[in-house]
């Protein structure tokens, strides 16, 4: 091989290996940004399943309270009224419970 070829395949060669080291380089990078996100999306999933489970929990004390409520409104009602009542919950009237309603607050 003429001496001006071999020159010529060195430079291209040379330009090859530093293109590939830097893509190295630039893989690397991507691959500790990527490991960051993931941590980051995993921290923010079980902080969300945490607040979501703190909100279903409040959810179900609502709802216990809010049976209890009405539960206490139909008897009160029907007391007030002299009638038997029955102890199961049921929907609250508010009309017919604003006194009590009042009272609570």
């Amino acid at each position: 091989m003429d001496r001006e070829l071999v020159q010529y395949l060195d430079g291209r060669f040379n330009d090859v290996n530093e293109r590939i080291r830097h893509n190295g380089v630039l893989v690397e990078g991507l691959r500790d940004q990527v490991h960051l996100l993931a941590e980051g999306l995993a921290t923010h999933i079980e902080a969300e399943n945490v607040r979501h489970q703190a909100i279903q929990e409040q959810f179900r004390e609502t709802r216990a309270l809010s049976l209890i409520g009405a539960r206490e409104c139909k008897i009160t009602v029907g007391l007030s009224q002299g009638r038997s009542v029955s102890p199961e919950p049921s929907a609250c009237s508010r009309n017919r419970c604003r006194r009590w309603w009042a009272g609570r607050t």
